[in-house]
């Protein structure tokens, strides 16, 4: 799947590719997670909390409509995608 991903904030608590790798690995094994067109996922995310300890986020497919938000912990080991 083609994923781009693009940071509003970044987080000083892990590495990007780390938290990439995580998220891409979620949408790719996820079978409920589909954009609505087929073609490139755009992924924006940025860190949260005072620590940045927590990160959010939306999946955006190629015709520019939202079809998923997400959020977790900023190592991406817990993620929740929500419609």
């Amino acid at each position: 799947m083609d994923i781009d991903f693009v940071w509003s904030t970044s987080t000083t608590t892990v590495l990007p590719d780390v938290l990439e790798s995580n998220i891409r690995e979620d949408i790719e094994n996820d079978s409920g997670i589909r954009p609505c067109h087929s073609g490139k996922i755009a992924v924006h995310l940025g860190s949260t909390g005072p620590l940045d300890e927590t990160i959010a986020g939306k999946l955006v497919g190629q015709c520019g409509n939202t079809f998923r938000t997400f959020s977790g912990s900023s190592d991406g080991s817990t993620l929740n995608f929500s419609q």
